[in-house]
C-alpha cells in the first residue's frame, strides 16, 4: 500500500483488515484507525530504507525471512472480504528465492528445514493471535452496532418515522466516495451486502425500539395504576335558613327529597327505581293552639322513563296535619295514626286510632294549584275539638276532619305529641314550593281569622328535632348476618330504647313501607322478583344519599 491512496475511501473492516496485516490493534473508531494505518505505513517506509542502506551481513547468510506483502490494493481486500464472508484467513506471504549454491548442498538443505520451522511456528503464532484478533473484533463490531443502532433510534424518533433514513449521515458520503472509486462486479457485491447488512440492522434496531418503547409504555401505565385509586367522598348536602323560621324540615325528612337551600321548596329523587318511592317531610315547627295556616304550591311533575306505563300511581302529593306519636320518622301521611291528608285524587285520607279511613272530598288538583291547609287548635271550650279543613286556588271545601282533644289527651297516650300538630306534606315525583308566611303577598285567599304559621310568636310555637351540628356527632351502626338471624329485631327494639338519638333505621322493610298504592302495602302476592329487585336498588341508593346527610343511621343489609 502507498501513501498517496486515499485511505478516507476504505470502510472499517477494510481499515481493521490492513491494520491486521501488520498486527496492529484494530479497536477504535475510523478516524484513530486511519491514523494508525498510516503511522504504521510510514514507519514501514522508513524502516525498509534503513534496511536497503545497512544490510546486515548475518541476515544475509540466515534463511530468507518471512516478509508481510504491503502492497495488497483495497480490491484485493474486497475480494478476500468476501471470499471468507466474514471468516479471519491467515494473510498471505511471500517468500523470495533462495539461491542454491552447488557448492554447500548440506547446508543449504539445513537451511531450508530450519527456515521451514521457523515459518511454521511463525504462521501458528500468527493464526492463534489472528484467532484471538477475530473474537475481540466480533465482540467490538457488535458494541460499535449497538452504539450506531442507539445513535439511528434517537434520530428515527426526533423525526417521527418508522425506519427512518436509509443510510447513516456520517458513512453516506464516504460510501459515496468509495462507490465512485470501485466500480467493479466485486464493489457491487460488497455494496449489496452491506445495505442487506444494513437493513437487517435496521429491523433489528426497530424491534428493540419498539420494545423499549413497549415497555416504558407499559412501565407508565403500571405505574399509573400501582397507586390505590382514591374513592371520592360524597359532596354533603347543605341547607341554609334561619333556624327561627317555620320552613321543611331538612333533618327529619325522607332521604329521597331533594331541598332548596331556604327549605322552602323540594323535590322526589326519581332516578331509576326511586321513583317508587314516596318522600315525606314536616316542618320544623309545631302548634298546639291558635288558628294557622300555610299554602303549598305544585311546580313541577317529574317524569319518570323507568316507570311502567300500567303503574297506578306515577305521581302523587298529599298536604295536611300530623302529630309525632307515632315516631319522627313516620311520614306516610294518611297512613299513620293521628295523619290527616288532603290527596290531588281529591280525597280526604287519615288514620286514627288503627283505623285508616279514605272518602272523598273537594276537587282533584294539579300542576300549579295552590293548595291552602287550615287547622284550628282552639275550638270553643264547650267542644275543646280540633278541626282541619282546606282550600283549593281560594275556594274552601269546607271541613274535612273533626277531632275530640280530650281522644287525644287520654291516659292511655302520650298527650304531650299528640295536641302538637305540625304542617306535613308528602309526594311522590313532585316538585312542589311553600309559603309559611314569608311571602308578602298570599298566592290564594286566606281564610279569615287563620294566620301563616310564620306569624305565630316564637314561645308559642314548638321546635322538632334539632339537627346535628358537627359530622364526628354522628353514629353509624351496621347490621350483618343472616336473614332471620334477628338483625331487624335487634335494631328496632335499640331505636326504642335510645330515642334522642333518633336513628334512621335503612332497611328493606323500609324501602317496601314507602311503596305503598292508595295507601296501601303491597301485598305478599305481590313481592315478586321485580319488586324486590326495585327494593334492592333503591336500598342502596339510599345508603348512598345517607352519606350526604347529617344523621344517625342503623343500616340492616
Amino acid at each position: 500500500m502507498s501513501e498517496s491512496e486515499d485511505l478516507e475511501s476504505f470502510k472499517v473492516t477494510e481499515l481493521q483488515n490492513e491494520l491486521k496485516k501488520r498486527g496492529l490493534d484494530i479497536k477504535g473508531r475510523k478516524a484513530e484507525l486511519i491514523t494508525r494505518l498510516r503511522e504504521a505505513m510510514n514507519n514501514n517506509t522508513e524502516i525498509n530504507e534503513t534496511s536497503a542502506g545497512n544490510p546486515d551481513p548475518s541476515d544475509e547468510e540466515s534463511a530468507p525471512p518471512i516478509v508481510k506483502d504491503d502492497t495488497s490494493s483495497p480490491s484485493s481486500a474486497i475480494e478476500d472480504d468476501d471470499e471468507d464472508d466474514g471468516q479471519e484467513q491467515p494473510l498471505p506471504q511471500s517468500i523470495p528465492d533462495v539461491v542454491e549454491s552447488e557448492n554447500n548442498p548440506p547446508t543449504e538443505e539445513m537451511d531450508s528445514t530450519s527456515s521451514k520451522k521457523r515459518r511454521l511456528t511463525e504462521e501458528e503464532a500468527e493464526e492463534e493471535r489472528e484467532n484471538g484478533e477475530g473474537e475481540d473484533s466480533k465482540v467490538e463490531k457488535m458494541q460499535e452496532e449497538d452504539n450506531d443502532n442507539d445513535e439511528l433510534s434517537k434520530q428515527r424518533r426526533k423525526k417521527k418515522s418508522r425506519w427512518g433514513s436509509e443510510q447513516d449521515e456520517d458513512e453516506s458520503p464516504e460510501k459515496q466516495t468509495a462507490s465512485t472509486k470501485r466500480a467493479s462486479d466485486d464493489d457491487d457485491n460488497v455494496d449489496n451486502s452491506s445495505t442487506t447488512s444494513s437493513s437487517r440492522h435496521r429491523d433489528r434496531d426497530y424491534h428493540r425500539s419498539s420494545k423499549h418503547d413497549d415497555d416504558r409504555h407499559y412501565s407508565s401505565r403500571r405505574s399509573e395504576r400501582s397507586p390505590e385509586k382514591e374513592i371520592p367522598l360524597p359532596e354533603e348536602e347543605i341547607v341554609q335558613f334561619n333556624p327561627d323560621d317555620v320552613v321543611l324540615d331538612f333533618y327529619t325528612s325522607d332521604l329521597t327529597l331533594t331541598f332548596a337551600t331556604d327549605c322552602l321548596s323540594a323535590s322526589t329523587k326519581s332516578n331509576d327505581a326511586l321513583c317508587f318511592l314516596w318522600a315525606g317531610t314536616r316542618a320544623t315547627y309545631g302548634f298546639k293552639q291558635g288558628k294557622i295556616c300555610y299554602e303549598i304550591r305544585v311546580t313541577e311533575i317529574i317524569d319518570c322513563p323507568d316507570m311502567p306505563g300500567n303503574e297506578k300511581e306515577k305521581f302523587g302529593i298529599r298536604v295536611g296535619w300530623s302529630n309525632l306519636s307515632s315516631g319522627l320518622h313516620a311520614l306516610q301521611l294518611g297512613e299513620f295514626n293521628d295523619s290527616f291528608a288532603y290527596t290531588d285524587a281529591g280525597k280526604k285520607m287519615s288514620k286514627f286510632n288503627d283505623e285508616l279511613s279514605e272518602d272523598s272530598y273537594g276537587e282533584s288538583f294539579g300542576l300549579s294549584d295552590v293548595i291552602g291547609c287550615y287547622i284550628d287548635l282552639d275550638g270553643n271550650e264547650e267542644e275543646n275539638k280540633i278541626r282541619i279543613s282546606f282550600t283549593k286556588n281560594g275556594q274552601d271545601y269546607g271541613q274535612a276532619f273533626e277531632l275530640d282533644k280530650a281522644s287525644l289527651s287520654s291516659d292511655n297516650n302520650n298527650d304531650a305529641n299528640r295536641l302538637v300538630f305540625y304542617p306535613h306534606i308528602l309526594v311522590k315525583n313532585i316538585k312542589f314550593e311553600c309559603n309559611f308566611g314569608q311571602s308578602e303577598t298570599p298566592w290564594s285567599e286566606v281564610k279569615t281569622d287563620y294566620i301563616f304559621s310564620q306569624k305565630i310568636p316564637l314561645d308559642e310555637r314548638i321546635r322538632s328535632v334539632e339537627p346535628i351540628v358537627e359530622k364526628t356527632d354522628c353514629q353509624v351502626i351496621l347490621l350483618s348476618g343472616l336473614n332471620g338471624s334477628g338483625k331487624t329485631t335487634w335494631a328496632k327494639k335499640y331505636v326504642e330504647d335510645n330515642p334522642t338519638k333518633n336513628f334512621n333505621l335503612i332497611n328493606v322493610e323500609y324501602v317496601l313501607s314507602k311503596m305503598t298504592v292508595d295507601g296501601k302495602l303491597p301485598t305478599i302476592k305481590d313481592r315478586n322478583d321485580g319488586l324486590m329487585l326495585r327494593a334492592n336498588v333503591c336500598l342502596q341508593k339510599l345508603i348512598e344519599i345517607a352519606a350526604q346527610r347529617r344523621r344517625n343511621y342503623i343500616i340492616d343489609h
